[in-house]
């Protein structure tokens, strides 16, 4: 049994917790959520997961006399096979209900009248029978299932005999929204490039860079995140294609994310397993030994007397996000059974905390702490105003690229873990707009819409960092000196400058050869839409396109700065020169 300490009741399952603390008391007459919670169904509080508490209090009087059993009994079941979150969202809607009909305590069933009433209030204030959807109509079919009184079969009779108009879906991702829609490409690009220049600076730590860069290219939701844990990257099964020039086979980089949103499913019970690029997998294990040693480090001296797989079992069990706050507080339990002489208590306690959610954050505090991860990145939407980002964007995103791209409807579904193909209706496949020819006149008269260069433009190869070190930091284009790398680690890249431009450590020359490289890449860009027409392929470079535009206007503002600065000097020389000669000394030839 999971016993916790008393804490503020909480709906939305924002409710703090021991962690889930299970002492044995005995024999008990409550039921066990979906997440093994013991929970009883006569409190005021039902404890369903390690942070989600339900207000049974305010169920219970909404539907006093005798509508409460059927009331409570069928929030008893839900709850028992369905998540907190579901539970809150169900318990809302049926109080809606009792609120608006306000007859309950007298009546001794829900009735036709009621509902039609209902329905038509709720239809008036939100366009749509949404309420219904989620949660009216289904909590009154269970609760006639389930035998109790109170609704009858003519009620069930008449919602099922509704045509429901459910909340329009994808209003965002059709709207294509500068702060709710899917995100453009460059300003996806330049969020990424954002997250590695702040954790470099330190504003952000690896585990929120990891959490970003997985959270951008899966578009998963934050409590499938929230929920993954160490055990869950996996790269010990290989492809059967050869890899590249090699005979072997290719590793692949796996992670296991377990599914969410699935009807009657247990927590971490099924997933759905995709397979990351070299740079996001290294940065999640790194993510995962830095949670390793982190936990390694809170057990040092409490005499746990773990044997190495003991501790090799929790830690596989262990987050990839945690919650340290919870495994702080499981360890101290421990070290309290530990003193009562109870050493196998004390291991199986940290045996099943690992194993449950009691170590997990919530999905809400994923979703926060990618949103103050981005926010550090002070990127700049297409409107150039601050970009708004939530994981919910990032989802929008991908279901947009995948049908842009023309990926099949069966393998999108399967990429953004839907279980039908119904809700990539929502998405509108059109030609993308960067896939239309670009000529070098077009590309100088725009304004890129985000800030793809993020170095810093110097006047010369000594006004750089690094600038004294030419053998080391000099960038060429075509054999002739370009721009300085301002970071003394070399990536090797520096004869092949355009995937430069969009590097933070990137400072290009004022005079460097920066317009022929863009000949080049718009020469390039060309051919490929000859050859291919209006593909997503067309545009692959534009990004580097935008950040050497850029480049380019900024050299020739300097220019136009340094012009300006030698204007009165040069006015001042000519003067002088006018003077000696005896021009402007007033003398006339008359005189």
């Amino acid at each position: 049994m999971r016993k916790e300490k008393e804490s503020t009741d909480q709906i939305d399952g924002s409710a703090a917790s021991d962690a889930g603390g299970r002492e044995s008391e005995g024999e008990s007459s409550g039921r066990l959520s979906v997440l093994d919670y013991e929970f009883d169904v006569n409190s005021d509080k039902w404890k369903l997961s390690a942070r989600s508490n339900l207000n049974a209090a305010a169920l219970r009087n909404a539907f006093p006399g005798v509508l409460t059993d059927g009331a409570m009994g069928t929030m008893a079941h839900y709850a028992q096979v369905v998540s907190a979150g579901t539970c809150a969202q169900f318990s809302l809607g049926m109080r809606r209900l009792a609120k608006f009909v306000r007859t309950l305590d007298t009546d001794p069933e829900i009735t036709t009248t009621m509902l039609i009433n209902f329905r038509h209030h709720a239809f008036q204030e939100t366009g749509n029978d949404q309420i219904f959807i989620s949660s009216v109509r289904p909590f009154l079919r269970k609760w006639y299932d389930l035998g109790f009184d109170g609704v009858s079969e003519d009620v069930i009779d008449l919602i099922e005999s509704w045509t429901l108009r459910s909340a329009p879906a994808g209003e965002a991702v059709n709207r294509q929204g500068a702060d709710d829609g899917p995100l453009e490409r460059d300003e996806k690009a330049t969020l990424e490039a954002g997250w590695m220049a702040a954790y470099e600076a330190g504003s952000i730590d690896h585990g929120a860079m990891s959490l970003c860069l997985l959270l951008s290219r899966s578009g998963r939701r934050p409590s499938q995140y929230a929920n993954i844990k160490l055990v869950d990257l996996y790269d010990r099964k290989f492809d059967d294609l050869p890899n590249g020039d090699s005979t072997s086979p290719r590793r692949m980089l796996l992670v296991h994310i377990p599914r969410a949103k699935q009807p009657d499913q247990g927590w971490r019970k099924e997933f759905r397993t995709i397979e990351v690029i070299p740079a996001i997998w290294n940065s999640l294990v790194r993510q995962r030994m830095l949670v390793m040693q982190r936990f390694e480090e809170m057990i040092v001296g409490k005499n746990f007397d773990l044997a190495p797989h003991e501790i090799l079992h929790i830690e596989e069990q262990l987050p990839l996000w945690p919650l340290w706050s919870a495994v702080s507080t499981s360890l101290k339990v421990a070290e309290r059974l530990l003193k009562q002489k109870s050493p196998r208590e004390a291991i199986d306690r940290l045996r099943l905390d690992g194993s449950s959610d009691a170590w997990h954050q919530s999905a809400s505090a994923i979703g926060n702490l990618v949103k103050e991860a981005s926010a550090k990145t002070d990127s700049k939407n297409r409107n150039s105003q601050p970009l708004h980002v939530n994981p919910r964007r990032f989802r929008y995103t991908l279901g947009t690229e995948l049908v842009r791209k023309g990926v099949p409807a069966t393998v999108a579904a399967h990429l953004m873990d839907h279980s039908s193909l119904d809700s990539l209706k929502i998405y509108e496949k059109s030609i993308p707009d960067h896939a239309i020819p670009i000529n070098k006149a077009m590309a100088l008269s725009m304004k890129p819409l985000v800030r793809m260069f993020s170095g810093e433009a110097v006047d010369r190869e000594l006004d750089a960092r690094g600038g004294d070190r030419p053998h080391q930091t000099r960038i060429l284009f075509n054999g002739r000196g370009t721009a300085t790398c301002g970071i003394d680690r070399q990536c090797g890249l520096n004869q092949i400058p355009r995937c430069c431009y969009t590097c933070n450590h990137f400072q290009p020359w004022l005079e460097g050869p920066h317009e022929p490289l863009l000949e080049v890449l718009l020469d390039e860009r060309q051919q490929r839409f000859e050859l291919l027409g209006p593909s997503e392929m067309v545009g692959v470079n534009d990004l580097t396109i935008y950040a050497v535009v850029e480049v380019i206007q900024r050299c020739q503002l300097r220019r136009q700065e340094l012009a300006a600065k030698s204007a009165p000097s040069t006015q001042r020389k000519n003067a002088t020169k006018r003077h000696a000669s005896g021009e402007g000394s007033g003398a006339t030839k008359d005189s």
